[in-house]
C-alpha cells in the first residue's frame, strides 16, 4: 500500500519510501511533508530517466483507508492523475482468490489460463462477501467525492474531477471502445496533448498497443469461476450487487 514511482515503459519500481518526508503521506489530513515526499521521489526518477513515447514517470497508488495528505498533494503539485476502479468488485475479488491460490496474477498464454481457471477455483467467505463488497464500494464513493473536496478549484486547477475516474471493464481489450478510452488516460495523464486516439497513432508512427498479458476469467460467467457459487450466489441474491453474479 505504499506509492511507488513506476518507469511506464521498463519493469523497474522504486518505493516512496526512500524519500525522506514519506511519512507524512499516512494521515487524514494534507501534509506539505507529502508534497515533499512526492516531488524528491519524483525528481529521482526523473533525473534517471527521461519522459519519452517508451516510458515515462509516474505514482501508482493502492487504494487504502485514507488517501486524504496523498490527494492534497498530487493536487496541490498539480500532478496529472486518474482514478482507476473495477465496476464489477466480485469479480476483482475472484481474480485476486485465485492468484493466491496457485500465486500466478498473469499467465503467459491461454493454455496457462484455461489451467488456473478449471483448476484453482476459489471458496469466497459467503458470510463476508457481501460486507466486503459494501465496503469497497463506499471506499470508491470516498475516494471520489475527497477527489472533489480537495482538488476543485482555482489553486489545483480546477480539474472536472467525474471526468477522470475510469474503469476497468471500458479498458480491456474485449470492448470495442477501449482505444478511445484509453485516448482518455493517455490524455489525462499528460502523455499525449490529444484524446484521439487516431491521431495518437499518428504522431506514433502507426503505433499500437501490444498486451503480453493473458485475460484469464475475462468473460466467462462467474458460476464457472468459484468453488461455492450457490452460497455466494444466496449472499448477494436480493442486494443492490446481485448483478455482479452475471
Amino acid at each position: 500500500h505504499y506509492a511507488k514511482p513506476i518507469g511506464l515503459g521498463g519493469t523497474s519500481f522504486s518505493q516512496l519510501e526512500a524519500a525522506p518526508d514519506h511519512e507524512g503521506c499516512f494521515g487524514d489530513k494534507p501534509s506539505k511533508r507529502c508534497s515533499c515526499a512526492l516531488r524528491q521521489a519524483f525528481a529521482k526518477q526523473a533525473n534517471e530517466r527521461s519522459n519519452t513515447f517508451q516510458s515515462t514517470q509516474g505514482f501508482k497508488w493502492i487504494l487504502r483507508e485514507d488517501m486524504t495528505p496523498v490527494i492534497a498533494s498530487t493536487c496541490e503539485l498539480r500532478l496529472q492523475w486518474v482514478i482507476m476502479l473495477r465496476r464489477n468488485i466480485l469479480r476483482r475479488h475472484i481474480s485476486n482468490s485465485a492468484a493466491k491460490l496457485d500465486k500466478r496474477s498473469h499467465v503467459k498464454d491461454k493454455e496457462d489460463a484455461k489451467d488456473l481457471r478449471e483448476n484453482f477455483k476459489p471458496t469466497l467467505n459467503p458470510e463476508k462477501i457481501y460486507r466486503e463488497i459494501k465496503e469497497e464500494s463506499d471506499g470508491y464513493v470516498k475516494l471520489i467525492e475527497d477527489f472533489k473536496q480537495l482538488c476543485q478549484g482555482p489553486a489545483t486547477g480546477d480539474l472536472d474531477v467525474a471526468s477522470r475516474v475510469h474503469y476497468y471493464e471500458d479498458l480491456v481489450d474485449s470492448n470495442p471502445a477501449s482505444p478511445g478510452e484509453w485516448g482518455k488516460v493517455l490524455y489525462q495523464l499528460g502523455g499525449w496533448n490529444t484524446s484521439n486516439v487516431t491521431r495518437i497513432r499518428e504522431l506514433a508512427g502507426g503505433w499500437r498497443v501490444d498486451t503480453r498479458t493473458t485475460v484469464v476469467h475475462g468473460t466467462h460467467p462467474v458460476a464457472d469461476l468459484i468453488a461455492n457459487y450457490g452460497a455466494v450466489e444466496e449472499a448477494l441474491r436480493g442486494t443492490e450487487f446481485e448483478w455482479m453474479l452475471h
